[in-house]
């Protein structure tokens, strides 16, 4: 959703407006999640749907999906504002800066590389010994200043 790739009228403000602000400064807690009123009325219209399409079954569904975006949202907090243990908040924290600072197109996953590895979008394995700046892409060395394109 964030990173679609079509092209459809005033997407790129938008998806500035709602995503891409934070690639820009991956460092600023305020900018990890869509913005509130946004999260809201989407979690409203997916309420709605499933309602219209199961009924009373939404009560089940609809809570379930919302503990999944919170458990997104914890990880996706965890993986730019701590230095996780040496478990797998740390693969997490690689994977996704190699999607911020070397391969936007690549890395998507935030809590999970499960989709990357079924939609292809798995970054390259990288060498023993090979540091991130070899990888012959430029990398923001101040993280709270605007990326460089």
């Amino acid at each position: 959703m964030y990173h679609s790739g079509k092209d459809f009228k005033n997407e790129k403000y938008w998806q500035y407006k709602i995503h891409g602000v934070h690639h820009l400064f991956p460092r600023d807690l305020k900018l990890l999640a869509m913005p509130i009123f946004l999260a809201f009325f989407i979690a409203g219209l997916l309420f709605f749907g499933l309602f219209v399409l199961w009924g009373d079954s939404a009560y089940f569904f609809w809570p379930r999906f919302m503990l999944g975006y919170a458990a997104y949202l914890y990880i996706h907090y965890v993986v730019h504002a701590r230095k996780p243990p040496n478990n797998f908040f740390r693969f997490l924290r690689t994977h996704h800066a190699l999607h911020h600072y070397i391969y936007e197109d690549r890395a998507f996953g935030v809590s999970s590389p499960l989709w990357d590895i079924v939609f292809g979008t798995m970054p390259p394995k990288r060498k023993k010994g090979l540091k991130t700046s070899d990888h012959n892409t430029p990398i923001g060395k101040n993280n709270n200043q605007p990326l460089k394109k």
